[in-house]
């Protein structure tokens, strides 16, 4: 998780500076999926374990 925050952090710090710099704006947006999906995954295996118990 902190990789992907910290990712987030630069390009977001990146896009700040120059908005038009593309490849920062879709590294950007591939970071924030990345936490969504990253988050998920550890929803669904939360609600796995809650439900075997």
């Amino acid at each position: 998780m902190a990789m992907v925050d910290d990712s987030i952090a630069k390009m977001r710090k990146e896009v700040k500076r120059n908005p038009k710099n593309e490849t920062a704006r879709q590294v950007l947006y591939s970071s924030y999926q990345n936490k969504i999906d990253l988050l998920n995954s550890v929803a669904q295996k939360e609600e796995l374990m809650a439900s075997i118990r």
